[in-house]
């Protein structure tokens, strides 16, 4: 099932201008939406990209066509569904659940159980997620179901629409209650599963700011500008407040079985209507402990 876009001309126009600057399509989009079928249609009839619209003429495009999921498994693992229209699903990962298939992982990740719920719909999509979560990190992750709607999450990105919000348990007081984190990050060319701070790495930018206080450590609201690897996680140890739990940049822990991080509030825009949009995930169990007296 694709998604299609249908709007009239209101002044005389090329078709390929109009499907770049009216139905926000990229030139690569519409290269391939060319030879989906039906194609590029105008008042029903199917057209080249060079032809003129005339005021009235009412443009349809079937953005996705025929694309299909590559065959994966089907995970009948229960989803926690925050949002959904014909664009976009917005669930909440729980903590232990790979985003993506990859390495071991290629039957028990959250696509795998997004392809099975889609599947009992009698879909059959391509999902793109908008962003990705560590395995051990729980917490909002959009995807996207189709390739115009991703595309232009892209771009609210680079507009900067496009936010997520982490609640984190950090080790220790932070002496300075709210600040940025600006250390550069990189592959450590001796391990690739570990991330380090290096003058030769990419440009990182981690906002935060202390929640509450407690005797072993705070609660954090955190927001990161920039998507580096293990991020948060990188420049929380960096700045002498490993993330509690942590077994790779701090320590592992007797009150939490993984990392101490979790995505709980994202904003967009809905990507056609341009609808302010806000997904929440309510903070886990294994999180709230933390927070509370057994802190």
């Amino acid at each position: 099932m694709g998604r299609k876009l249908r709007e009239e001309a209101q002044e005389e126009i090329s078709l390929y201008d109009f499907l770049r600057l009216n139905l926000g399509l990229t030139k690569k989009q519409i290269r391939q939406v060319k030879f989906h079928d039906p194609g590029i249609l105008v008042n029903g009839k199917r057209e080249f990209v060079t032809a003129r619209l005339l005021p009235g003429d009412v443009v349809e495009v079937d953005v996705e066509g025929n694309a299909q999921p590559k065959p994966l498994f089907l995970n009948p693992s229960p989803l926690q569904i925050l949002y959904e229209d014909e664009d976009l699903i917005a669930v909440n990962k729980p903590a232990g659940v790979p985003s993506h298939p990859g390495g071991i992982h290629q039957t028990d990740t959250l696509v795998n159980m997004l392809l099975y719920y889609f599947h009992g719909k009698g879909e059959s999509l391509v999902v793109r997620p908008a962003g990705r979560l560590d395995k051990e990190t729980s917490g909002v992750i959009l995807f996207s179901k189709n390739q115009a709607a991703a595309g232009r999450l892209v771009k609210q990105r680079e507009r900067g629409l496009f936010g997520k919000a982490y609640l984190a348990v950090a080790e220790g007081r932070f002496p300075e209650k709210e600040g940025t984190i600006d250390l550069p990050l990189r592959r450590d060319p001796g391990n690739a599963c570990r991330v380090i701070v290096s003058p030769e790495g990419k440009e990182a930018h981690t906002i935060y700011r202390v929640l509450e206080e407690h005797e072993n450590g705070s609660l954090l609201s955190v927001r990161i500008e920039t998507g580096r690897m293990h991020q948060i996680r990188v420049h929380m140890a960096a700045s002498g407040h490993p993330l509690v739990g942590d077994p790779l940049y701090g320590r592992p822990s007797g009150r939490i079985s993984r990392t101490a991080l979790h995505a709980w509030k994202l904003t967009c825009r809905q990507p056609f209507t341009e609808e302010p949009l806000t997904f929440e995930a309510p903070l886990p169990e294994d999180m709230k402990v933390l927070c509370g007296d057994a802190f």
